[in-house]
């Protein structure tokens, strides 16, 4: 499919690429029935009640939103833009839920990246990465920005602390169509999942990645709406973009995340 793609007049690199999280559902409870459980079984508390997860329930099945609800959880990697839509790489995700108890593991968001850009750039060239808001951390921007040097753009998370100050600043000046902080540092510590710090020798000075820009900007989709008391609903997007984005700049290049 790829090759007859690339073949076509349309097609043009670098490509930009879209990350997203699909959930499909698992209609199958990981806990036994009373009828099977064994006096001698282990007991999980789970709500203030005794549980007993069953031994080959799926280790690949995560917990849903809404208790008992249960799903696989894949992230893809889509060429998008000008390109007819394709999908070129797929990781499951995994997270350790209760019905595990410590033997679970729980995948790191920037690892997944990591494996999807692997995969994908061993068959196109890719300019520009648009990621899904779950995949908001510094460890995922780290893998972006300093292993696969590639530019990207994702919206930050509604519990974001910047997000929040940045709202603020917003609401006070009803005149103001968009906010570009540039040139901000990105830091990576110890804790930052999927990066070594101490060996990791892209990592600077106290822990420096790279510089980032955040883009402050009117939301086209209501889920981004982080400033409910305007009548225009905002959100904050990160690039690493940090040095050319004005902030009429920002409005258009915010704007081809809507178009993916």
């Amino acid at each position: 499919m790829l090759d007859t793609v690339q073949g076509s007049e349309t097609f043009t690199e670098p490509v930009v690429a879209a990350i997203d999280v699909t959930n499909v559902p698992y209609h199958v409870s990981p806990w036994k029935g009373e009828d099977d459980i064994e006096p001698d079984d282990e007991r999980v508390w789970v709500n203030g009640r005794p549980r007993v997860p069953k031994p080959e329930y799926p280790e690949m099945v995560n917990g849903g939103k809404d208790d008992g609800d249960y799903e696989f959880q894949y992230a893809t990697l889509t060429i998008v833009g000008r390109n007819a839509p394709l999908v070129l790489a797929v990781e499951p995700v995994r997270h350790n839920f209760n019905w595990e108890g410590d033997d679970g593991d729980t995948s790191s968001w920037a690892e997944v990246v990591d494996r999807l850009l692997e995969q994908a750039r061993e068959l196109v060239d890719i300019q520009l990465v648009m990621a899904d808001r779950a995949f908001d951390s510094h460890g995922v921007f780290h893998v972006l920005d300093q292993k696969h040097d590639v530019d990207y753009l994702i919206p930050k998370k509604t519990d974001s602390k910047r997000l929040r100050a940045d709202a603020e600043k917003v609401r006070e000046d009803t005149e103001l169509k968009s906010l570009v902080e540039q040139d901000a540092s990105l830091y990576v510590r110890e804790e930052t999942t999927y990066v070594d710090v101490k060996s990791d020798e892209t990592v600077g000075e106290n822990g420096y990645s790279h510089d980032v820009a955040f883009m402050h900007v009117p939301a086209d989709r209501k889920k981004w709406d982080t400033s409910p008391e305007r009548e225009i609903p905002y959100a904050l997007f990160v690039t690493n973009r940090s040095d050319d984005i004005s902030p009429m700049d920002a409005l258009g290049f915010t704007n081809r995340y809507s178009d993916r």
